[in-house]
């Protein structure tokens, strides 16, 4: 749990009293709670879900961009807010395959909010399934797609209305000392197609406008080669 107790200057409350065009320098206490649950054992691999809920100036809750991390987001205008946030993922893992997965959807609703997102949601999911040629090697594929609305913050990316979305495909081939999902280093030849509105070309500035539309870039495919080592 963490609760936060913002505190204002004299001048500050004196501005956000007379003049209600900066009514966002107001500030008000929020509570940010969390609850995590993990199943080991699952299918040779685990799952892990976790729930967090906030109030006020922490309804963000890692909601609509408002950060992974608790408590880093702190909107000292978001009065009479509240978020939600669930995330569920973990790891299948077989002999001749194995499975990783994650999905995440929030939700936040503020009757106000100056310096934040207003009311809106997000959802997002990606697997990546691999199948294991041998005790090195592995082709792996991975699916991700992210969807998000929040009333009037999007028209810049979408202007036919404010909800936004973007996914990848990525196919691999993967080299590695083991073929489990946590072996490390593994060196991966890759392709990736990314898409949807984040990619867009009012988004990405590619392409001219005409006629009130974009006309050209809207997706991008990536090929490369890639190490990947922790330490």
């Amino acid at each position: 749990m963490i609760w936060g107790l913002p505190s204002t200057t004299d001048s500050q409350k004196a501005a956000a009293g007379s003049n209600p065009s900066e009514s966002d320098l107001s500030s008000n206490s929020g509570v940010i709670l969390m609850a995590e649950y993990t199943q080991g054992n699952f299918f040779g691999g685990f799952n892990k879900l976790s729930v967090t809920y906030g109030t006020d100036g922490f309804a963000y809750a890692g909601v609509l961009n408002g950060g992974n991390h608790l408590g880093d987001s702190y909107a000292p205008g978001d009065a009479d807010s509240c978020g939600i946030r669930v995330i569920d993922w973990g790891l299948i893992e077989q002999d001749k395959w194995n499975l990783g997965y994650s999905f995440m959807g929030a939700y936040k609703h503020a009757d106000e909010a100056h310096w934040s997102h207003p009311t809106g949601h997000d959802y997002s999911f990606v697997i990546r399934p691999a199948y294991k040629w041998s005790n090195f090697t592995s082709t792996v594929f991975e699916a991700g797609y992210t969807t998000q609305k929040n009333t009037g913050w999007n028209g810049w990316a979408n202007p036919d209305n404010d909800h936004v979305d973007a996914y990848k495909f990525t196919l691999a081939q993967q080299f590695s000392p083991m073929t489990t999902f946590w072996s490390r280093p593994p060196i991966r030849f890759y392709v990736s197609y990314l898409g949807g509105d984040l990619m867009n070309r009012q988004y990405t500035h590619f392409g001219v406008e005409k006629d009130g539309k974009w006309d050209g870039h809207d997706g991008e495919v990536s090929i490369g080669a890639q190490a990947e080592a922790w330490w």
